[in-house]
């Protein structure tokens, strides 16, 4: 038997303490059926040995506690979260017995409230060099595809790379606060969402005082799903440091995020999704 390295081991005990209701560190010893000291030797560095290293004789109590705590998973996947880094460990005590953000969507999303408008202003412009302007024009006219609205089966929504396009939602009655993702194969971006109240709808991207703001996909070619999540309740903090930042979600900020979605009420939550292709310009 081998020795197991678990870094970050006593902020991993802390989950199991957080998700289960272990009330101590004593308490996790002894259904690991181990010495209290020594499950604390191993949380702390020492002289020649890293915090986390667990000795031999520990590794096996250690693994079986913890497949004890997520039973769903193998003991391979296990091993796996517990030599690997602590957000996938937290990830994976908030996603047990929940669904998934995208299950959420699928489960819960209405698909007819928006619409996509493709330019900016009645601007269409390709950000290809090569492509002329009379030739975007050549190819809207034949697809006819300044407005499309969202009524046609997937995937027919279909923007051309490197072109501006944004979204128009219809507003819900009591949102006061809007928040938009991208879910693609790169994984999920968040996007702000601002309302226009005369118009009753919300403007995906946000609008920037009186000016429209565009979207513009130039890498990620194939299918992305953009949802309009309107709250009465404000969303974690860390949305906004993504927001400012312009950062894709984390792992953990996907689960964390899924966990305080389904902390609402359904009626302080409200999704609305649309599919879009992102095809090579013709």
């Amino acid at each position: 038997m081998i020795p197991i390295y678990v870094p970050d081991f006593k902020k991993k005990l802390n989950l199991v303490a957080h998700h289960t209701g272990y009330k101590n560190i004593a308490a996790i010893s002894a259904e690991m059926g181990v010495k209290e000291p020594t499950l604390r030797s191993w949380t702390k560095a020492h002289t020649g040995r890293r915090e986390g290293m667990v000795s031999k004789k520990g590794r096996e109590p250690v693994i079986s506690f913890f497949c004890a705590q997520l039973p769903h998973l193998s003991e391979k996947s296990i091993i796996a979260l517990l030599e690997g880094p602590y957000d996938d460990m937290a990830a994976a005590f908030l996603s047990v017995g929940q669904s998934s953000l995208s299950e959420l969507i699928d489960e819960e999303a209405v698909f007819d409230e928006a619409e996509i408008i493709i330019g900016h202003e009645g601007r269409f412009e390709a950000g290809y060099k090569g492509f002329s302007r009379d030739g975007w024009a050549n190819f809207l006219e034949e697809t006819s595809a300044r407005v499309i609205p969202f009524d046609d089966p997937k995937p027919s929504h279909q923007v051309p790379m490197g072109t501006y396009f944004r979204f128009e939602f219809r507003q819900v009655h009591r949102a006061k606060y809007f928040l938009a993702l991208q879910q693609s194969s790169q994984g999920w971006t968040v996007i702000a969402g601002s309302p226009d109240k005369e118009a009753k709808i919300v403007r995906v991207p946000s609008a920037r005082g009186k000016d429209i703001t565009v979207l513009c996909e130039d890498h990620d070619y194939g299918d992305s799903r953009f949802t309009l999540i309107q709250s009465t309740r404000p969303f974690p903090d860390f949305i906004h440091i993504n927001l400012k930042d312009g950062i894709p979600l984390s792992r953990t900020e996907i689960a964390f995020l899924t966990e305080y979605l389904q902390g609402l009420s359904k009626s302080d939550r409200t999704f609305q999704a649309v599919d879009v292709h992102f095809c090579q310009i013709p």
